[in-house]
């Protein structure tokens, strides 16, 4: 992923401040990926984890995203993420920290650094393969970027 101009940066960066009401973390999450298909906590969206045997360094979920839905500010502090849309019809806007603005659809994919903030609008209704590198140790992780607790 290379960085945009100076000023996209810039309405990026505003952007997901004002999505995480202009506050820094406040939040660290670590839930279990689920085996079947659930809701995201307080979303409407859906995910769940698959299992790769021949990706042994790797975390991974489909994760469902409902048309105006939205995943707040977050990042990852040591693991890339990749993520492809896997339907047809399916769009995101993609809001990456110090890098830019990003529209993500089918049948394009994405990897994020390690510890950048990022967030999502889902423009349509938007099936996400997801990866994480290098897998997660024990239950899915992130910081959130808001003064509320996101996710319980």
């Amino acid at each position: 992923m290379k960085p945009q101009s100076a000023l996209n940066i810039a309405k990026t960066n505003l952007k997901l401040r004002l999505m995480a009401g202009l506050t820094g973390f406040k939040t660290i999450e670590t839930i279990d990926i689920p085996k079947v298909i659930t809701k995201f906590p307080k979303t409407k969206d859906d995910w769940c984890s698959v299992d790769i045997p021949q990706l042994d360094n790797v975390s991974s979920c489909i994760y469902k995203g409902c048309k105006n839905s939205v995943f707040d500010p977050h990042l990852h502090k040591k693991r890339r993420e990749h993520l492809a849309v896997m339907n047809e019809g399916g769009k995101l806007t993609l809001y990456v920290k110090d890098y830019g603005t990003y529209v993500l659809e089918y049948p394009n994919a994405i990897v994020i650094p390690e510890g950048v903030v990022h967030a999502c609008e889902f423009n349509t209704y938007t099936v996400l393969m997801i990866f994480w590198h290098p897998r997660f140790r024990k239950s899915w992780d992130a910081e959130f970027e808001s003064s509320d607790d996101k996710i319980k």
